[in-house]
This record gives structure tokens, C-alpha cells and sequence, in this order.
């Protein structure tokens, strides 16, 4: 397999031992209720919280409940929920929107129930995430002020 190629693989589930370049073996152990993303080369990975309110109360309930949508990466704070998904050969998945995959601008208000709120969560490569936060930031320089 080649760096970003996709394909599906059957596997087994329970322990088993995954072999990387027939030159080391890893165990784990894979629960047949998920589904995985097989990662040989334990990339670093993030899964992004993506949080659409129906309104500002909304987002009032959000940060109530989880407190300002804020973290670490790679010692630089940013705006946003991200889970850091480090040297593990399958990553569970636990995300709707995959790598190749861009959330909606919208989301059916329906989902948002009493709380006013609805999460979904898109996985990242580290490298892509990085550069798109990289990009952010330079785009949200103001170079009339200098």
C-alpha cells in the first residue's frame, strides 16, 4: 500500500497482530461493533470537534457544558475541540466526516434538540491540520495596521 492510498481490507476482529513491511508485528485488538482506519505508519491523526448552533443561546449551552472550544496543538492554542489520535495502528473510527471529506455548512436544526447545539466530528491528518491552521492564521493577519 502506498502513503494515502485507500483501500478495504477484511480483517479479523478481537486480538490480532497486524504486520507492517513484514518487518515488525503489532498486537491490538479490534471490536467487530466499529469500524477502523488501518494506520501502518502510526501517523498522528486529529479528530475535530465541529459544533452548529441554531443560535446564540446555542453556543451559550455549548460552553456551558463543555467550557470554551479551545485546544493545544503542537504548543499553539487554537479556536476549536480537537482529540489527538497519536501512534495507534487502527484508529476506531469515531467521526462522520472522513480525510477527503468536507462537513456541510448546514445541518438539519432537528439534530440540535433542547440544547440548541449539535457536534460532529471530522478526522485530520496531523500534516494537513497544521497547514490549514498555518493558513488560518496568515489569512486572518491584518496588513493595513503595519
Amino acid at each position: 500500500m502506498k502513503p494515502n492510498e485507500k483501500i478495504t481490507v477484511p480483517v479479523k476482529f478481537g486480538d490480532i497482530e497486524i504486520s507492517i513491511n513484514d518487518t515488525s508485528t503489532v498486537k491490538t485488538n479490534l471490536d467487530a461493533k466499529y469500524d477502523y482506519i488501518l494506520n501502518p505508519t502510526k501517523s498522528t491523526y486529529y479528530v475535530q470537534n465541529i459544533l452548529y448552533a441554531i443560535n446564540n443561546k446555542g453556543f451559550d449551552n455549548y460552553k456551558n457544558d463543555y467550557g470554551e472550544p479551545e485546544s493545544m496543538i503542537k504548543g499553539m492554542k487554537v479556536n476549536g475541540v480537537f482529540e489527538l489520535k497519536a501512534n495507534k495502528v487502527a484508529l476506531r473510527k469515531d467521526w462522520k466526516f472522513g480525510l477527503d471529506e468536507l462537513p456541510k455548512e448546514q445541518l438539519n436544526t432537528k439534530k440540535a434538540n433542547l440544547t440548541g447545539y449539535y457536534i460532529v466530528r471530522k478526522l485530520h491528518r496531523e500534516k494537513d491540520l497544521l497547514n490549514e491552521l498555518r493558513e488560518s492564521m496568515f489569512n486572518s493577519l491584518n496588513f493595513d495596521d503595519l
